[in-house]
């Protein structure tokens, strides 16, 4: 009697789990919304279904590993710069023509194109399924023409020392580069965001502290000195490699001493800390 009581109670509970296991299946088809034909579907084949949509996934995923279908074959190119090379782009890129699109990392491709043209900015990627890749490019802005005057030749360089073109643009500040005999590259850097940002400071001080004309920018690379030409030929020498506020706090405190706005100079030398040399005319 009391195996068989036992037995009726096992059978009662198994019994009355399956009731609220098909109950809380009944609730939770009543909460989410789904189509009618779903509804139908009895609880046990729902996992015949789990099983079908797996399968159709790895099918999916096989195919696009195997299949040429995502094969990357075209790449467009827009420019928002006049110193974006399209042509050079889609030739940078060949290298990732038959390369899956599925698993083509952007990282990648603008390593890439950086690694080539160190003046591209706003890189922009977007797939154009199935076979497809369209990239906006633009380039870093200019900010002085360059005239090396060893070689009498112009160009364009940006915020970061980088040569934009072979040429000079109407309207930009001019640099004098001296000691530089070799002929200057497209896309060689020739000055350092540093000596740019130095150059950029010690014109400002000179306009707005000093109260000096600047009439040219010289550049002795070799030296890494910078020559600042005011009131005709007088040339004030700035070392680069130090701060040029430091250096040209110095003339602004001897300014009296020297008689600068009186008299007239050959050259005024700031490079060493603490000293000022000068040769007047």
């Amino acid at each position: 009697m009391r195996r068989t009581s036992r037995a009726r109670r096992r059978a009662l509970m198994i019994e009355t789990s399956d009731m609220r296991r098909q109950s809380s299946v009944r609730r939770l088809r009543r909460k989410l919304p789904m189509p009618a034909w779903f509804k139908n579907i009895p609880f046990k084949s729902v996992s015949t279904w789990i099983v079908v949509l797996c399968s159709g996934m790895a099918v999916f995923v096989g195919i696009a590993l195997l299949s040429p279908l995502f094969r990357l074959q075209t790449v467009t190119v827009e420019r928002t710069s006049p110193f974006a090379d399209p042509l050079l782009v889609e030739q940078t890129l060949q290298e990732f023509h038959g390369k899956n699109l599925l698993f083509l990392r952007h990282s990648d491709v603008v390593a890439t194109l950086m690694e080539v043209m160190p003046e591209l900015r706003d890189i922009e990627l977007k797939e154009d399924w199935p076979r497809s890749l369209f990239v906006r490019v633009g380039a870093a802005q200019p900010l002085y023409n360059l005239f090396n005057t060893e070689t009498a030749n112009f160009y364009v360089i940006s915020e970061d020392g980088i040569v934009l073109a072979d040429k000079s643009i109407e309207g930009l500040p001019v640099i004098k580069i001296l000691q530089r005999e070799e002929p200057i590259f497209l896309r060689e850097r020739v000055l350092t965001q540093k000596q740019l940002q130095q150059i950029y400071t010690a014109e400002g001080i000179l306009d707005a502290d000093l109260r000096l004309p600047l009439e040219a920018v010289e550049v002795l690379l070799s030296a890494n000195e910078l020559h600042l030409i005011s009131r005709g030929e007088m040339a004030i020498w700035l070392d680069l490699s130090y701060s040029v506020e430091e250096q040209l706090a110095k003339l602004k405190t001897a300014e009296q001493k020297i008689k600068l706005y009186s008299d007239t100079f050959d050259h005024i030398d700031l490079r060493i800390p603490q000293q000022i040399f000068w040769e007047a005319l």
